[in-house]
């Protein structure tokens, strides 16, 4: 690989991270006006604040996409990519950005709602802030005066909290979003130290031309 496409690489990295970060402060600053107490549940919050869990989610996947190259793309290009990246340190400390599990059950949602109508499943939670236990929960449990079979798989999309932990979760894949947030500032840091090892001429000798 050519250095002058890595340094696009690179460029287009930096690009989603500040992309991710604008989404998540903007989730948090919405979401940090909520009084939310241990055991409460808050349903149907606007749309804006899965506007940018979303936008958040989705610029994570486009990370990981530059990061990880799926197995469908030449394996000639997908290995030198990752030896590269191996090489200057990005990939080790990513376990939460190279996860695609939940960007591929939200880019499948067709398939997920017809494997809810197939199984006859009856939806619990879908789009509430919950607190963090409801995300694991399994058998019955009474809110709000209803009782409500619980399952991973019976909600769609929601947010679950435990003290300064939150998780977002869809189609019964669910990401930590604190850790993810970390990943992403780490990465951030690390891609503008690598640019500027790049202009120092660090990586030359690893690149084709």
């Amino acid at each position: 690989m050519k250095k002058e496409y890595f340094e696009l690489l690179l460029d287009q990295l930096e690009l989603q991270c500040s992309f991710a970060e604008y989404s998540f402060k903007k989730f948090y600053g919405m979401y940090i006006k909520f009084d939310l107490e241990s055991s409460k549940v808050i349903y149907q919050t606007n749309d804006e604040i899965w506007f940018y869990l979303r936008g958040f989610t989705i610029s994570l996947a486009d990370i990981a996409k530059l990061l990880v190259l799926s197995t469908k793309q030449s394996d000639i290009r997908r290995v030198k990519r990752e030896v590269l990246l191996q090489k200057i340190d990005i990939l080790p400390e990513l376990s939460v950005i190279t996860d695609k599990k939940l960007r591929n059950a939200l880019e499948h949602i067709d398939e997920r709602i017809d494997e809810y109508e197939e199984s006859g499943v009856k939806l619990v939670l879908n789009r509430n802030i919950a607190p963090n236990f409801l995300r694991e929960m399994k058998g019955s449990v009474k809110i709000n005066d209803q009782i409500n079979n619980f399952n991973k798989t019976n909600y769609t999309e929601n947010l679950f909290y435990e003290k300064n932990m939150l998780y977002y979760a869809a189609f019964g894949v669910d990401i930590p979003l604190n850790q993810a947030y970390e990943e992403l500032l780490k990465l951030k840091e690390d891609i503008k130290k690598i640019k500027r090892q790049f202009c120092e001429g660090k990586y030359d000798s690893e690149f084709n031309g």
